[in-house]
């Protein structure tokens, strides 16, 4: 059994992982939000879903277009599908929510391209999105995800898949660096100390035609 979920995550990225995760979450909320396990509306959890994917998405190729760099739509889909299920569902008739979502979504993608180093993001994108919603707005995340018993068995199970792609990937890293170190030893001391002597000794013979 072990071995056949580390086939299937070893044929997955970290991304894709999280991102099929996600979309296992949001769909298992709406499939029980139709049935009345999950207190939100699925109608207004699926017009939310819908409107972080479009402004994260939209957003995304403003700012990849203006720093020319290659937009990577995993990651968008990822952050709006976060934000999905830890924002209040917004009706579309809810103008304040909607703006809320928005300019949460603006928020958290933008950061990814304005605060970064090398590409890599100083906050966490969609944390600072809805911070930021919750200051300026007053419209703070409700992590409604976290703390709903019907969803608890795949939070858990996406978890612990999560946990087990990092520990693997972080085994493997350790392992190839081992082998590189096999491979490609390092000069010893001694074996350096001898070398340079005999460049010395060379340097002294022949420093003039009549010593060579």
């Amino acid at each position: 059994m072990i071995k056949t979920i580390d086939r299937f995550l070893d044929h997955l990225t970290m991304y894709r992982l999280v991102l099929y995760y996600l979309m296992a979450l949001v769909s298992a909320a709406l499939v029980l939000g139709f049935a009345k396990l999950v207190p939100n509306d699925p109608i207004a959890l699926a017009f939310t879903t819908a409107l972080t994917l479009a402004a994260c998405w939209l957003t995304n190729k403003v700012f990849a277009h203006v720093f020319a760099v290659p937009a990577n739509n995993e990651s968008v889909y990822i952050t709006a599908l976060i934000l999905a299920l830890i924002l209040d569902p917004v009706a579309a008739t809810d103008i304040k929510g909607i703006a809320a979502v928005v300019f949460a979504s603006v928020w958290a993608i933008s950061s990814k391209f304005i605060l970064a180093i090398g590409r890599k993001h100083l906050l966490n994108p969609a944390a600072l999105g809805v911070a930021l919603s919750a200051l300026l707005l007053d419209q703070p995340a409700t992590w409604w995800v976290g703390g709903n018993l019907a969803l608890l068995p795949l939070v858990l199970l996406g978890g612990m898949l999560i946990v087990r792609k990092l520990r693997r990937s972080i085994l493997s890293r350790l392992s190839l660096s081992w082998r590189w170190r096999r491979c490609w030893p390092r000069p010893s001391r001694r074996n350096t100390v001898a070398h340079s002597a005999r460049r010395w000794v060379h340097h002294r013979c022949c420093s003039s035609p009549s010593s060579c």
